[in-house]
């Protein structure tokens, strides 16, 4: 996502390599100005470069919201500023693609619950190619103790990613740059999406939301697992196992020691690159003998931010049972819990402050129930 002036994104687009470029145009609440108004649908700058233009924000203390591909035409100043009534508003809108650009915004655990987040941007506009955000201002800080000062944000919001994955749930990582909002140049933050030979918005926009997808703010990863691309769902039968076997390329300017297999939230390998190199680029097998999933990430060297690439999960599905960390769904059920007791505390009437914590009494509903299912 870019905040930039129309007229520069396609030399922006030139300068930056990139394909495709999500433009913010508007604000839910505000109205459009005659300019903004001119442009509703993605437009085509260039033979094989897209830009979508559609996309806006819903913004507050609890988070910020971004709906992009939109295809029709709309009136910013009749969205609700409320991230859940926008969210729905936007769910019924044919190809809309919700985006949370803050994995730890307050309301995300409620949007999730309801199912109204298509991607979190785990890789997002606090990182930054000049230096990380020295904290989060707008959200659920991290324990301090938990996490080194360096690279704090980046891996923190990852940690958020994977809690959701180890609750069962597939929900794809996407980025955001945030350029024109902050110093970072267009596309530093940015997703690969494979396309196959139809490179168009519809399909980057489907198999974004399918999960065959790299983040990356540097290094490029191209990875598959049994041939597969990320995303896909490997099944077995109760009792049975999974093996799978991992062919990566990497390409990367940043010096990069380590590539990290992850499984279920812990890193399982930790491969040197000057060994993988010379065993000929080969990854151990990584077993199933039970639900979950994996990704491929490497972490780049760097004294200004949190620099790395990740791959979309590979999913793996043993018995018709998706697994359920119980830890993962009571760290969203306390994350819910504290947000209510924000809206309490924050003045409304009776009448308002039933309205607002309806939703959130839902999603503590959600949480507590997969609390119960999950096993430790």
């Amino acid at each position: 996502m870019v905040a930039r002036p129309h007229a520069d994104l396609p030399l922006l687009l030139r300068a930056e390599e990139l394909d495709f470029v999500v433009a913010r145009t508007w604000t839910a609440g505000n109205a459009l100005t005659r300019s903004q108004a001119k442009v509703n649908r993605s437009t085509l700058p260039s033979g094989d470069a897209f830009i979508d233009f559609s996309s806006g924000v819903c913004s507050s203390d609890a988070g910020t919201l971004l709906v992009a591909n939109l295809n029709h035409a709309m009136d910013p100043a009749t969205m609700p500023n409320s991230n859940f009534e926008f969210a729905k508003a936007m769910r019924k809108r044919d190809g809309a693609h919700l985006v949370m650009l803050e994995p730890f915004a307050w309301d995300l655990p409620t949007l999730v619950a309801h199912g109204l987040v298509d991607s979190i941007a785990v890789l997002h506009p606090l990182l930054r190619l000049d230096g990380d955000a020295p904290s989060i201002t707008r959200g659920r800080a991290p324990e301090a103790k938990r996490y080194e000062l360096r690279g704090r944000i980046g891996r923190y919001s990852q940690d958020i990613y994977f809690h959701f994955l180890n609750c069962g749930l597939r929900i794809a990582p996407s980025a955001a740059s945030g350029s024109g909002d902050c110093d970072n140049p267009p596309g530093y933050n940015r997703a690969y999406v494979y396309c196959g030979q139809d490179f168009s918005p519809e399909t980057w926009w489907r198999n974004l939301q399918r999960g065959r997808v790299v983040v990356s703010s540097g290094p490029l990863l191209r990875v598959r697992a049994n041939d597969e691309l990320p995303g896909h769902v490997f099944v077995a039968r109760q009792g049975g196992t999974v093996e799978l076997d991992i062919a990566c390329q990497l390409s990367t300017r940043q010096k990069i020691e380590y590539l990290e297999i992850i499984k279920n939230g812990r890193v399982i390998e930790s491969v040197r690159l000057d060994e993988w190199a010379a065993k000929g680029r080969r990854l151990p097998l990584v077993k199933f003998q039970e639900s979950g999933w994996i990704v491929l990430r490497v972490v780049a060297n760097s004294e200004t931010g949190y620099r790395c690439a990740m791959t979309g999960p590979f999913y793996v599905e043993i018995g018709d049972q998706r697994r359920i960390h119980k830890e993962s769904a009571k760290f969203f059920l306390d994350w819910v819990v504290d947000r209510a007791r924000q809206i309490r505390r924050s003045g409304a009437d009776a009448g308002q402050l039933k309205a607002q914590l309806e939703p959130h009494r839902q999603a503590r509903d959600f949480w507590r129930r997969l609390v119960d299912k999950g096993r430790a």
